[in-house]
């Protein structure tokens, strides 16, 4: 923050991704944090059964020989119209006007014709390099308020990419409740509608609940 000349406490927001990073800035940094909003930040939900460390070697194996595989070209796209089917396809709540306003921001073209994404999924790695336990000895280091806001179907996105988790919803409220009372000053709220990309599919309601908490 320094290198943004802000000098003196600032609340920060983060999703995602970003919600594990704020946090654990505000844990490293509590003098710089004044206030802190976790949209659906918290990760996935620990499994019910306690992994033993070949569980955990065999997961981080499978990342690291992930991340080693050459990246091939991103796959093209034929135009903006098909990504934003796509777009559509994974946020069904999304609305037109967000969704057009996404793909002028979020494609560019393709090398080989048409356009592709201009994320990069290689970001996703980075959450083989901690554990659930490591993460969450953090939470109780941070001295501010937090805000942390989920969506109604949040717990979706999680079962995408591990299928134990189908079914089991009352697993990941009763985690995120465990992990919300890590904190010092923790509350929760959670948006009606809303999946993972909360800002996407009720993005007036997600302002209403930051600017409340914010302003308090």
């Amino acid at each position: 923050m320094d290198r943004l000349f802000w000098f003196g406490p600032a609340g920060l927001i983060g999703h995602s991704l970003g919600g594990h990073i704020v946090t654990k800035y505000a844990a490293i940094y509590p003098d710089e944090v004044d206030r802190l909003v976790v949209i659906d930040g918290m990760g996935p939900p620990k499994p019910e059964e306690a992994n033993t460390m070949t569980d955990h070697l065999q997961h981080w194996r499978e990342h690291v020989d992930d991340a080693l595989q050459p990246r091939r070209e991103p796959r093209s796209m034929k135009d903006e119209e098909e990504a934003l089917q796509r777009l559509e396809r994974n946020n069904p709540e999304l609305k037109l006007e967000t969704g057009r306003f996404l793909i002028q921001h979020g494609v560019q073209p393709h090398p080989d014709g048409g356009v592709r994404w201009k994320w990069d999924a290689r970001a996703d790695m980075i959450w083989s390099t901690f554990s659930h336990e490591e993460a969450e000895q953090f939470y109780s280091l941070i001295e501010c308020p937090v805000q942390i806001i989920t969506g109604e179907y949040s717990h979706q996105y999680w079962v995408k990419t591990r299928a134990w988790l189908a079914g089991k919803e009352d697993l990941h409220d009763r985690d995120l409740e465990r992990r919300r009372l890590l904190f010092q000053r923790a509350e929760h709220t959670v948006i009606e509608g809303a999946g993972h990309m909360i800002h996407y599919d009720r993005p007036d309601e997600l302002n209403a609940v930051i600017r409340g908490f914010m302003q308090a």
